[in-house]
């Protein structure tokens, strides 16, 4: 136990004193703040009397005289946010709106045709969208007060309210994607950078002949395990340093964040589902990291590692793609993401995404935790052997076959 706490210090002290380390962690926090902060200091600096922001946009209407006496109010209500006026013609409104005289323009031909024009058309353009909406709800008023229907009549109609009620026995998986996507996005790159970074480290200090001493006066064990624990706990803190800082500096500047509540959908993670995700990430990220680190010892040079992590890469990238697929088709409770979550090489990602985003039953959460639980330390006893052996072989890389008749000898 000695040798594990004296191997864990030296570890997570490499980590902790490094400076790009502190300088990637330092820099993402400061980034995420000043993002989050932005609307807040924007609205700040920004004078009161500022005319430049209490100025509408103006939109042109062209019509006919029937249709513009029509149009004109119902386009006011639509979209409040513009100043409407009347075009004279189609120069004048292309004119204006390429001049940056008005923001856009329609063109009617009836009610059942128009031409949109703006400037530069936005990815998050909805004017032309909302005003096919709104004109075709002219259009049925219009035919129903021609066949006979009253004006009261054919306000009752278009204006009717359907009541509805939604009552969520489950989980709700539209509340749940977004921040569901962001934590097993997190799972993955944890698993993916410290894992890699773990690997180097044993292949790099392989190069080193000091190995030779250090692994025949060290247990293999603590060996492996103080590496990997010490890589962990940095991750772990790095991590949560970057995303306690963006839940902070959200929760401070929601009133100036929160208009659409896509963010609040992101950051207003339940407790339990935080609970499951740091279990799942310590679990998967060991269970990964043992591996990488076995492999690590079996690499000739650093450069080999590149090509030896490659089938727990693609292990990792199947397991991200199944839970993607599933989120994004809302099917988590499908067949293959209920095998992956039993599955320990993919259970952290799967599993977590089903607990996440549907009701699991406690026993087959237990399970999937039982049996991660189990593979995690297997693999930590196993890299454990491997690493002995491997740091030991020095020439040609080490054949499958050698090194399983060296670990029977070990």
């Amino acid at each position: 136990m000695k040798q594990f706490f004296t191997i864990f210090r030296f570890e997570l002290g490499n980590y902790l004193k490094n400076k790009v380390f502190i300088g990637i962690t330092l820099a993402v926090m400061l980034i995420l703040a000043a993002l989050l902060s932005y609307p807040r200091l924007s609205a700040l600096l920004t004078s009161e009397g500022d005319e430049a922001a209490d100025k509408q946009e103006q939109m042109l209407l062209l019509a006919g005289e029937e249709e513009q006496a029509l149009l004109l109010p119902a386009f006011a209500a639509a979209f409040p946010g513009y100043e409407l006026s009347a075009a004279q013609s189609e120069e004048e409104i292309r004119e204006k709106v390429a001049g940056g005289e008005a923001d856009c323009a329609f063109s009617f031909d009836g009610l059942r045709s128009f031409t949109y024009y703006v400037d530069n058309l936005s990815m998050t353009d909805e004017v032309a969208p909302t005003a096919q909406a709104l004109l075709r709800q002219l259009y049925q008023a219009q035919v129903m007060l021609e066949n006979g229907m009253t004006p009261a009549q054919v306000d009752e109609a278009m204006n009717a309210e359907i009541d509805f009620q939604v009552e969520t026995l489950g989980k709700n998986q539209t509340l749940s994607f977004l921040y569901t996507y962001l934590m097993v996005m997190v799972l993955y790159m944890m698993i993916m950078l410290y894992g890699v970074m773990v690997c180097n480290s044993v292949a790099s200090e392989k190069s080193s002949r000091a190995m030779e001493l250090l692994v025949t006066s060290a247990k293999p064990t603590a060996m492996m395990f103080g590496k990997v624990l010490a890589a962990c706990l940095a991750g772990l803190l790095q991590f949560g340093l970057m995303i306690g800082t963006a839940i902070l500096a959200f929760r401070l500047n929601r009133d100036y964040l929160d208009e659409s509540g896509i963010l609040a959908a992101m950051f207003d993670i339940p407790t339990g589902v935080l609970v499951h995700m740091l279990v799942f990430i310590v679990l998967g990220f060991l269970l990964y990291a043992f591996l990488y680190g076995a492999i690590g010892s079996m690499a000739m040079r650093r450069e080999d590692t590149n090509t030896t992590v490659m089938p727990l890469m693609f292990l990792l990238m199947f397991s991200l793609f199944t839970v993607i697929f599933s989120m994004t088709s809302g099917k988590m409770d499908g067949l293959l993401i209920k095998i992956c979550s039993f599955v320990p090489f993919t259970a952290p990602m799967a599993m977590f995404a089903r607990a996440a985003m549907s009701t699991v039953p406690v026993w087959e959460l237990a399970l999937s935790i039982a049996l991660l639980l189990l593979a995690m330390v297997g693999a930590g006893i196993l890299g454990a052997k491997i690493y002995r052996v491997g740091v030991l072989l020095y020439g040609t890389p080490p054949k499958l076959s050698a090194i399983l008749k060296a670990l029977k000898k070990a």
